[in-house]
């Protein structure tokens, strides 16, 4: 086992990366110029009610989901984190569960590509958790019973039958690599263990978009039957990156990974349980990534020793990014962060070592304003469990808005506990909000609402909006009332919003200069809902179902076959946030268009 991993170290092809990264575990970037392709976290980027109606792509790439059934949450599913439940009907049902992109994965136009996967089969022969079928051959991974147990479609018209990747009723992290400018470089992990090799070499099958839920779009009798949590795709990723994806995975879901791979252990519950948000920075051989930042708020970089086969895992234990001021602290501290982060810094054997130095940022756009100089980085550096007994380091400088760098800390090793103080005095805010919320309204424009219970000095609110929540764009100014001991209500609204999803937060200024900032609200507007509109039954006999947004809904016409609307003829029947329900009894049969505001669907009326 170790001579197949260390053989696939050395010859599978990478990049080297230079430049932070914030794609899962810190490898590829969500701002769509990187390798990471496609990215469906069940627990970021998701609009659902009773059922899900939206699911960002969190690539970057803008990737189209769109939605067929009733898939819906399920709240802490896996460790605390949410999944997406498929129910796994092959028949008698008009639609199935599963989601279909637009991305394509075919084996002719994307040669090298690697998929992994975090789920929870709910039964044997559970289906297909993800793949690009359309008749023969195909990318995919399944599990139908007998012939069709545990097997991998290698795009090249064959079945590759692998070990147990699909454990009843237990969660599983596989991680599918498609080589197929090589002969026999393919391979499949399961839970970062090697479970085996295989040839994908050809030149290409016809083949349906990449679908979740099922082995291909359209394969209703391979429907999955559990729970899905994440779906990552990278155009190509080295085995040297799995290391900080499996690492993340395996954190975040408390699955126990391959000992080769496990080389992060602040996740187990005798080091305190720091599952979250994990990334890495490291080098073996050629490959390096010595800058990263993964999901969270702390970056690292520019280690100053970092030698062949050694590595340097951080992640956190999910508490507040709130200064509180009754925590463990030096005694020249006011407060500290309740979140703390801990480091593994381990060779690829898992002996401790020390990269060296290392430059470290903390991205606190979110929280209220802090003064640079105010801020105390906090080491556990006895491994005692506490703070208090320490001594905070300072020279931070703001590098960004909100974000904050200390530079060439030797302090941070392995085993080693940090989190961020301040020695500045926390006074009352100028204002005490009451609320800030973002609502898409029917004509396709973002309500941005906020109310103060009471004023102090208030001079202005300033209203920012972003894209991927990081980079922030000024979008308008709205004057305070000075003082005020009664609630007020402010609103504004954004007319030309971004299309899919977005993020908005609200900056408070009074009249010496000082700010505070809200919570962040996000909206998802435009054509991300847009495109998920169905209707059914086709062809219609009587009623016919017109399923979307409401905000899709709001403009919806229909059209009979030379063009002329006739939707006052057709009764409607019933309306809610989810339907809307026609009665096409009384029109002739012939083709009719169902319009809505950016799609246009046919229907047959028999």
């Amino acid at each position: 086992m170790m001579k197949a991993v260390r053989f696939l170290l050395a010859v599978v092809y990478s990049l080297q990366m230079t430049y932070a990264q914030t794609g899962p575990g810190g490898v590829g970037s969500t701002d769509g110029s990187s390798n990471l392709k496609y990215w469906l976290n069940a627990s970021e980027g998701i609009i659902s009610e009773n059922k899900i109606i939206s699911i960002e792509d969190l690539s970057g790439n803008s990737v189209k989901n769109i939605i067929t059934g009733g898939i819906k949450i399920n709240p802490s599913s896996i460790n605390g984190y949410d999944a997406i439940t498929f129910d796994g009907i092959r028949s008698g049902k008009n639609k199935y569960d599963q989601i279909v992109t637009d991305l394509s994965i075919n084996n002719g136009l994307h040669p090298n590509i690697t998929i992994i996967a975090v789920y929870i089969p709910a039964s044997e022969n559970s289906g297909g958790v993800w793949g690009d079928k359309k008749v023969n051959g195909g990318r995919y991974i399944m599990d139908n019973g007998g012939y069709y147990s545990d097997v991998v479609g290698s795009g090249a018209g064959t079945l590759i039958g692998v070990g147990d990747i699909f454990p009843e009723n237990t969660p599983v992290i596989t991680s599918v690599a498609f080589q197929n400018s090589s002969s026999s470089l393919s391979y499949v992990f399961k839970d970062a263990g090697i479970e085996t090799t295989f040839t994908s070499f050809s030149s290409g099958v016809n083949s349906s978009n990449f679908t979740i839920g099922t082995i291909g779009h359209g394969h209703n009798s391979n429907t999955f039957h559990g729970d899905i949590a994440e779906v990552i795709v990278y155009e190509e990723v080295s085995v040297f990156n799995l290391y900080f994806i499996h690492n993340y995975l395996g954190a975040k879901y408390g699955i126990e990974l391959s000992s080769i791979f496990d080389l992060y252990t602040q996740d187990n519950p005798e080091n305190g349980d720091f599952d979250h948000d994990v990334a890495g920075i490291g080098r073996v051989l050629l490959d390096v990534n010595d800058d990263a930042q993964g999901t969270g708020v702390v970056r690292i970089s520019n280690p100053s020793n970092l030698g062949n086969n050694e590595f340097m895992f951080w992640g956190h234990n999910n508490g507040s990014l709130e200064m509180i001021d009754d925590m463990d602290m030096p005694s020249d501290l006011t407060a500290r962060l309740e979140r703390e982060w801990r480091v593994s810094e381990v060779n690829i054997i898992k002996r401790s070592i020390d990269v060296g130095p290392i430059d470290i940022q903390f991205d606190l756009s979110e929280m209220e304003a802090l003064e640079p100089s105010d801020l105390r980085l906090l080491v556990d550096t006895n491994n005692d469990g506490s703070f208090d007994d320490e001594t905070g380091i300072d020279g931070a400088v703001k590098v960004g808005e909100g974000i904050y760098q200390f530079t060439n800390v030797s302090e941070i090793t392995d085993n080693a506990r940090f989190t961020l103080g301040t020695v500045q005095e926390l006074v009352d805010l100028p204002i005490v909000l009451s609320y800030f919320t973002a609502e898409v309204t029917s004509s396709g424009q973002v309500y941005l609402e906020w109310e103060t219970a009471s004023e102090i000095n208030n001079d202005y609110f300033t209203v920012y909006r972003s894209r991927d929540g990081r980079a922030w764009e000024e979008i308008g100014r709205i004057d305070g009332a000075g003082n005020s001991s009664v609630a007020l209500r402010y609103s504004m609204i954004d007319y030309s919003p971004l299309e899919g999803t977005s993020f908005y937060y609200l900056k408070q200024t009074d009249f010496d200069g000082k700010y505070e900032y809200s919570e962040t609200a996000k909206v998802t507007v435009g054509r991300t809902l847009a495109l998920q509109v169905n209707v059914f039954p086709n062809p219609v006999t009587s009623e016919v179902c017109v399923e979307g947004s409401a905000l899709e809904r709001d403009q919806l016409r229909i059209y009979n076959s030379v063009g002329q609307e006739v939707t006052l003829s057709a009764n409607l029947i019933s309306k809610n946030e989810y339907f809307s329900v026609f009665d096409f009894t009384n029109f002739k049969q012939g083709m009719y268009y169902i319009k809505t505001r950016s799609v246009t669907k046919k229907v047959f009326k028999k």
